[in-house]
């Protein structure tokens, strides 16, 4: 369901729930997406259109599809919840 050759960026705030974090791993691992692959927060400076934003807030997990515009601007569609 996901391509593990896209870049996959972690919001910080996954990081504040230890649970949280443990699962969002689990995710990464199970969908094989490399260990260089991921990041802390969004960098517009190596995002490309399709990567993937994982974002979260209180107990939601909600992952992202990146699509970069012109001028450092990007648009996401929500394609899962976790």
């Amino acid at each position: 369901m996901f391509d593990s050759s896209k870049h996959v960026f972690v919001s910080g705030s996954c990081f504040s729930d230890k649970v949280i974090t443990k699962y969002i791993q689990n995710f990464l691992e199970r969908n094989k997406f490399p260990r260089e692959n991921i990041s802390e927060g969004l960098d517009l400076g190596i995002a490309l259109t399709g990567d993937y934003l994982i974002r979260c807030n209180g107990g939601l997990i909600t992952i992202f599809e990146i699509e970069i515009k012109s001028n450092n601007n990007f648009v996401t569609k929500r394609i899962a919840e976790l």
